[in-house]
């Protein structure tokens, strides 16, 4: 790590948020429960019908066959069902001590307020990179706000470790990451499991990093590319990958360079 950049011609460090968000799926949480004699019956909008069934058996301390989950239409998902959710284990409690079948809906303002969200960040980037725009070095420091309960957090940070140098060929990588318990909403799976986050910083400084050696973004991005066949730094193998086909493409649909305002051709 400390030969990586101490090779290198110009070392950049940034400091990245990235805020909550809400999933605003079209139809919000809900679930309707029917405990009849010895057995549960549960209508849930989840994206994971097999491991509802077994959380609930769990969480109500009954044997999973005497567990049913019917999946109902969801109105959108993108990660926001795939766990057990309270209103599941609320309803099924209320079902079976009324013995009549219990629904429970959000409201637009509860889907807010105590639904599950896309974890915040806090992200110190530094990287080193040779005159010729090669990467050398990379180090992340990130803080995850977990929020007041837990849920996906410890994985979405483990898939951000990884994601640090999937994109492109830099060997040289240090990883620190922190999940910290907060008195805010917790957080969950919400398309790209922590991507979005450590991406939206690595891409951002890789335009900086491309405006201050006067290089062309799409360039730098392609100089650095891994391809088919290159090993990661954790000494995963790619089998295959399209990235610079992808980079290449979208730059010819946008324009660019023309589409740049940063005049970076006349740099």
């Amino acid at each position: 790590m400390e030969r990586g950049f101490q090779e290198s011609d110009l070392i950049l460090e940034h400091e990245y948020w990235t805020q909550a968000a809400t999933h605003c799926c079209l139809e919000p949480r809900g679930c309707i429960a029917h405990w009849k004699s010895d057995s549960l019956t549960v209508w849930a909008t989840t994206q994971i019908p097999h491991v509802l069934k077994s959380d609930l058996a769990y969480a109500l301390g009954i044997p999973s066959r005497k567990v049913r989950v019917i999946q109902a239409l969801m109105g959108g998902g993108f990660g926001s069902r795939l766990c057990l959710d309270p209103k599941e284990v609320i309803a099924s409690i209320l079902s079976k001590r009324t013995g009549v079948p219990v629904r429970v809906v959000n409201t637009r303002e509860e889907e807010f307020t105590t639904s599950r969200i896309r974890y915040p960040f806090f992200i110190r980037l530094k990287t080193g990179v040779k005159s010729d725009g090669t990467l050398s070095a990379r180090e992340a420091n990130v803080i995850v706000d977990n929020g007041a309960y837990h849920e996906k957090g410890a994985a979405v940070l483990t898939n951000v470790a990884l994601t640090c140098a999937i994109h492109y060929r830099i060997q040289n990588v240090r990883f620190e990451g922190m999940l910290v318990y907060t008195n805010h909403v917790y957080g969950g799976a919400f398309r790209g499991f922590g991507n979005p986050q450590i991406t939206f910083a690595i891409e951002s400084q890789m335009d900086e990093i491309a405006s201050r050696l006067k290089i062309d973004p799409v360039e730098l991005r392609l100089l650095n590319a891994n391809e088919s066949g290159d090993k990661l730094f954790e000494e995963t193998r790619i089998p295959s990958c399209g990235l610079k086909a992808c980079i290449e493409k979208a730059a010819r649909a946008i324009g660019w360079p023309h589409k740049s305002h940063h005049g970076w051709e006349d740099s």
